[in-house]
């Protein structure tokens, strides 16, 4: 069965490549979970299966080209349209998944959802530019004296 809870980073994260990874091979795992349970399953809607379909085959190309070794990932995570491709993936997940459920599939296995955006330390994007600043400020401070 797949985890629960949120994704590790949101569209407005600092993050790094294995947390871009981490998140990529999560959404997998809920990929993989749902469609072994809708697979081959009679009765969905045409219109929801064709979806989940075309949902695959776009995550399939964007995981493959963007995962894989360590230089990969790194390349990856150094494109920030990557991330926010990934977000939009998850995004799309959660839909699909409702649409599934809304068919009446009682899905199990796919309840880890976008992270809401609340920024790195949990005000927001701006705080998290404010105290980065503010860290940068006072190391020019402490290094101005160390040095002079």
């Amino acid at each position: 069965m797949a985890a629960t809870g949120a994704y590790r980073i949101g569209s407005s994260d600092f993050f790094t490549p294995a947390d871009l990874k981490a998140d990529a091979d999560t959404l997998q795992s809920q990929i993989d979970a749902l469609d072994a349970q809708t697979n081959g399953r009679p009765g969905l809607p045409i219109e929801v299966v064709d979806a989940w379909v075309l949902f695959q085959g776009d995550w399939s190309a964007f995981y493959t080209a963007n995962f894989g070794g360590f230089l990969v990932n790194l390349f990856t995570a150094l494109n920030d349209s990557n991330r926010d491709q990934l977000v939009q993936f998850e995004e799309r997940f959660a839909d699909l998944v409702s649409r599934f459920r809304a068919a009446g599939l009682e899905v199990a296995g796919v309840d880890v959802g976008p992270k809401k955006d609340g920024g790195l330390f949990g005000g927001g994007i701006a705080l998290d530019i404010a105290i980065v600043v503010g860290i940068v400020i006072v190391l020019i401070v402490v290094v101005a004296r160390v040095v002079g």
